[in-house]
């Protein structure tokens, strides 16, 4: 992150990568700080979330095979009622714990993004300042997760709704079935294609909503500006974060929740503190990757980067007065 933005418009993928894990190991002492305040919590909560509904299963599961095979009246309405009451209680946990996680997570890329970009602009920055920050900062991403979640309601709107027209203008012939294999194949490849592209998007969309003043729709549409000519790069990065996260959560759940290693509880426990470890360094270099990739591309689109006036953008998070950012042409719009 100490290059200048010319030479930043040449770094490709693992160059990417390669300032990112530099930039985490020059200022470890801030992003270990970080990673145990707000990154760790955030998995340790999907740790304590993925226990306790495991209980409430099995709870449920209990009561549904009492309410199946008891015919007295009296008994069915006792064990009605009591699944009844499990079902809400296990809805308001998921709920609180959905919340809980969704919070952190704007959280921790909340915290992150600032930190990169006051390193970026050779800011000092504190933990306690960082934190004073994150306040005004979360609500703008927020806004741009809403956004996101109402264009992935409509996609879905629109793709259920092509369906039920197909389906009933071309009734399923139950005899040949082999023909809808390959349509059905090719509108889901492209069906997850719709997806792929809207998390692609939004993973820049986050960085652009915190160190701009565009965030929302703005942002999203900022992003797919700022992409072009580095969509390979933002998928890449987009891939090898997802999947790293899922092959960790995959063997956390394993050999951790479910414990289908059958190891002791000692090595459980281990294997559990190791799995949130990994989760957490993951999470955060993913961050900071997207950060710095935000940075390659206003580089790479030639939007200059005023570091003075994204100072002053910096500084507003943290109550020390706004200050406009300068006209387009001299910030961070297009030169």
């Amino acid at each position: 992150m100490d290059k200048e933005q010319e030479e930043l418009q040449s770094i490709r993928f693992f160059g990417i990568w390669r300032e990112s894990f530099k930039t985490i190991y020059t200022w470890r002492k801030i992003f270990l700080q970080l990673s145990f305040a707000l990154i760790l919590p955030l998995y340790f909560i999907y740790f304590v979330q993925t226990e306790i509904t495991q209980l409430f299963t099995q709870t449920i599961l209990q009561t549904q095979t009492a309410l199946a095979v008891n015919d007295d009246p009296t008994v069915t309405e006792m064990n009605t009622r009591s699944l009844l009451r499990e079902l809400a209680w296990y809805l308001l946990v998921q709920i609180s714990f959905i919340v809980l996680i969704f919070i952190f997570s704007l959280l921790s890329a909340s915290a992150v993004i600032y930190t990169v970009a006051c390193i970026y602009v050779r800011k000092n920055v504190t933990f306690k300042e960082i934190m004073c920050a994150i306040p005004k900062i979360w609500k703008r991403l927020m806004v741009t997760f809403l956004c996101v979640m109402f264009i992935t309601f409509i996609y879905n709107f629109v793709v259920a709704f092509f369906l039920v027209f197909v389906f009933l203008a071309y009734p399923v012939d139950q005899n040949n079935i082999g023909k809808y294999l390959l349509p059905g194949v090719i509108l889901s490849i492209l069906y997850l294609a719709g997806v792929f592209y809207m998390g692609v998007v939004w993973q820049l969309a986050n960085t652009v909503s915190v160190l701009e003043e565009s965030y929302g729709f703005q942002a999203l549409r900022k992003s797919k500006i700022l992409m072009k000519g580095k969509m390979g790069i933002s998928v890449g990065i987009y891939l090898v974060i997802n999947i790293c996260v899922g092959v960790a959560m995959h063997l956390f759940n394993n050999y951790v929740v479910l414990g289908l290693s059958n190891v002791g509880m000692f090595w459980r426990v281990g294997f559990g503190m190791m799995g949130l470890l990994l989760l957490c360094i993951i999470n955060l270099v993913g961050l900071v990757v997207k950060t710095v990739f935000y940075v390659v591309c206003k580089s790479y689109q030639h939007e200059q980067i005023d570091k003075s006036s994204l100072v002053d953008h910096l500084n507003v998070y943290h109550g020390e007065g706004y200050v406009l950012l300068k006209p387009k042409g001299t910030d961070m719009e297009q030169v």
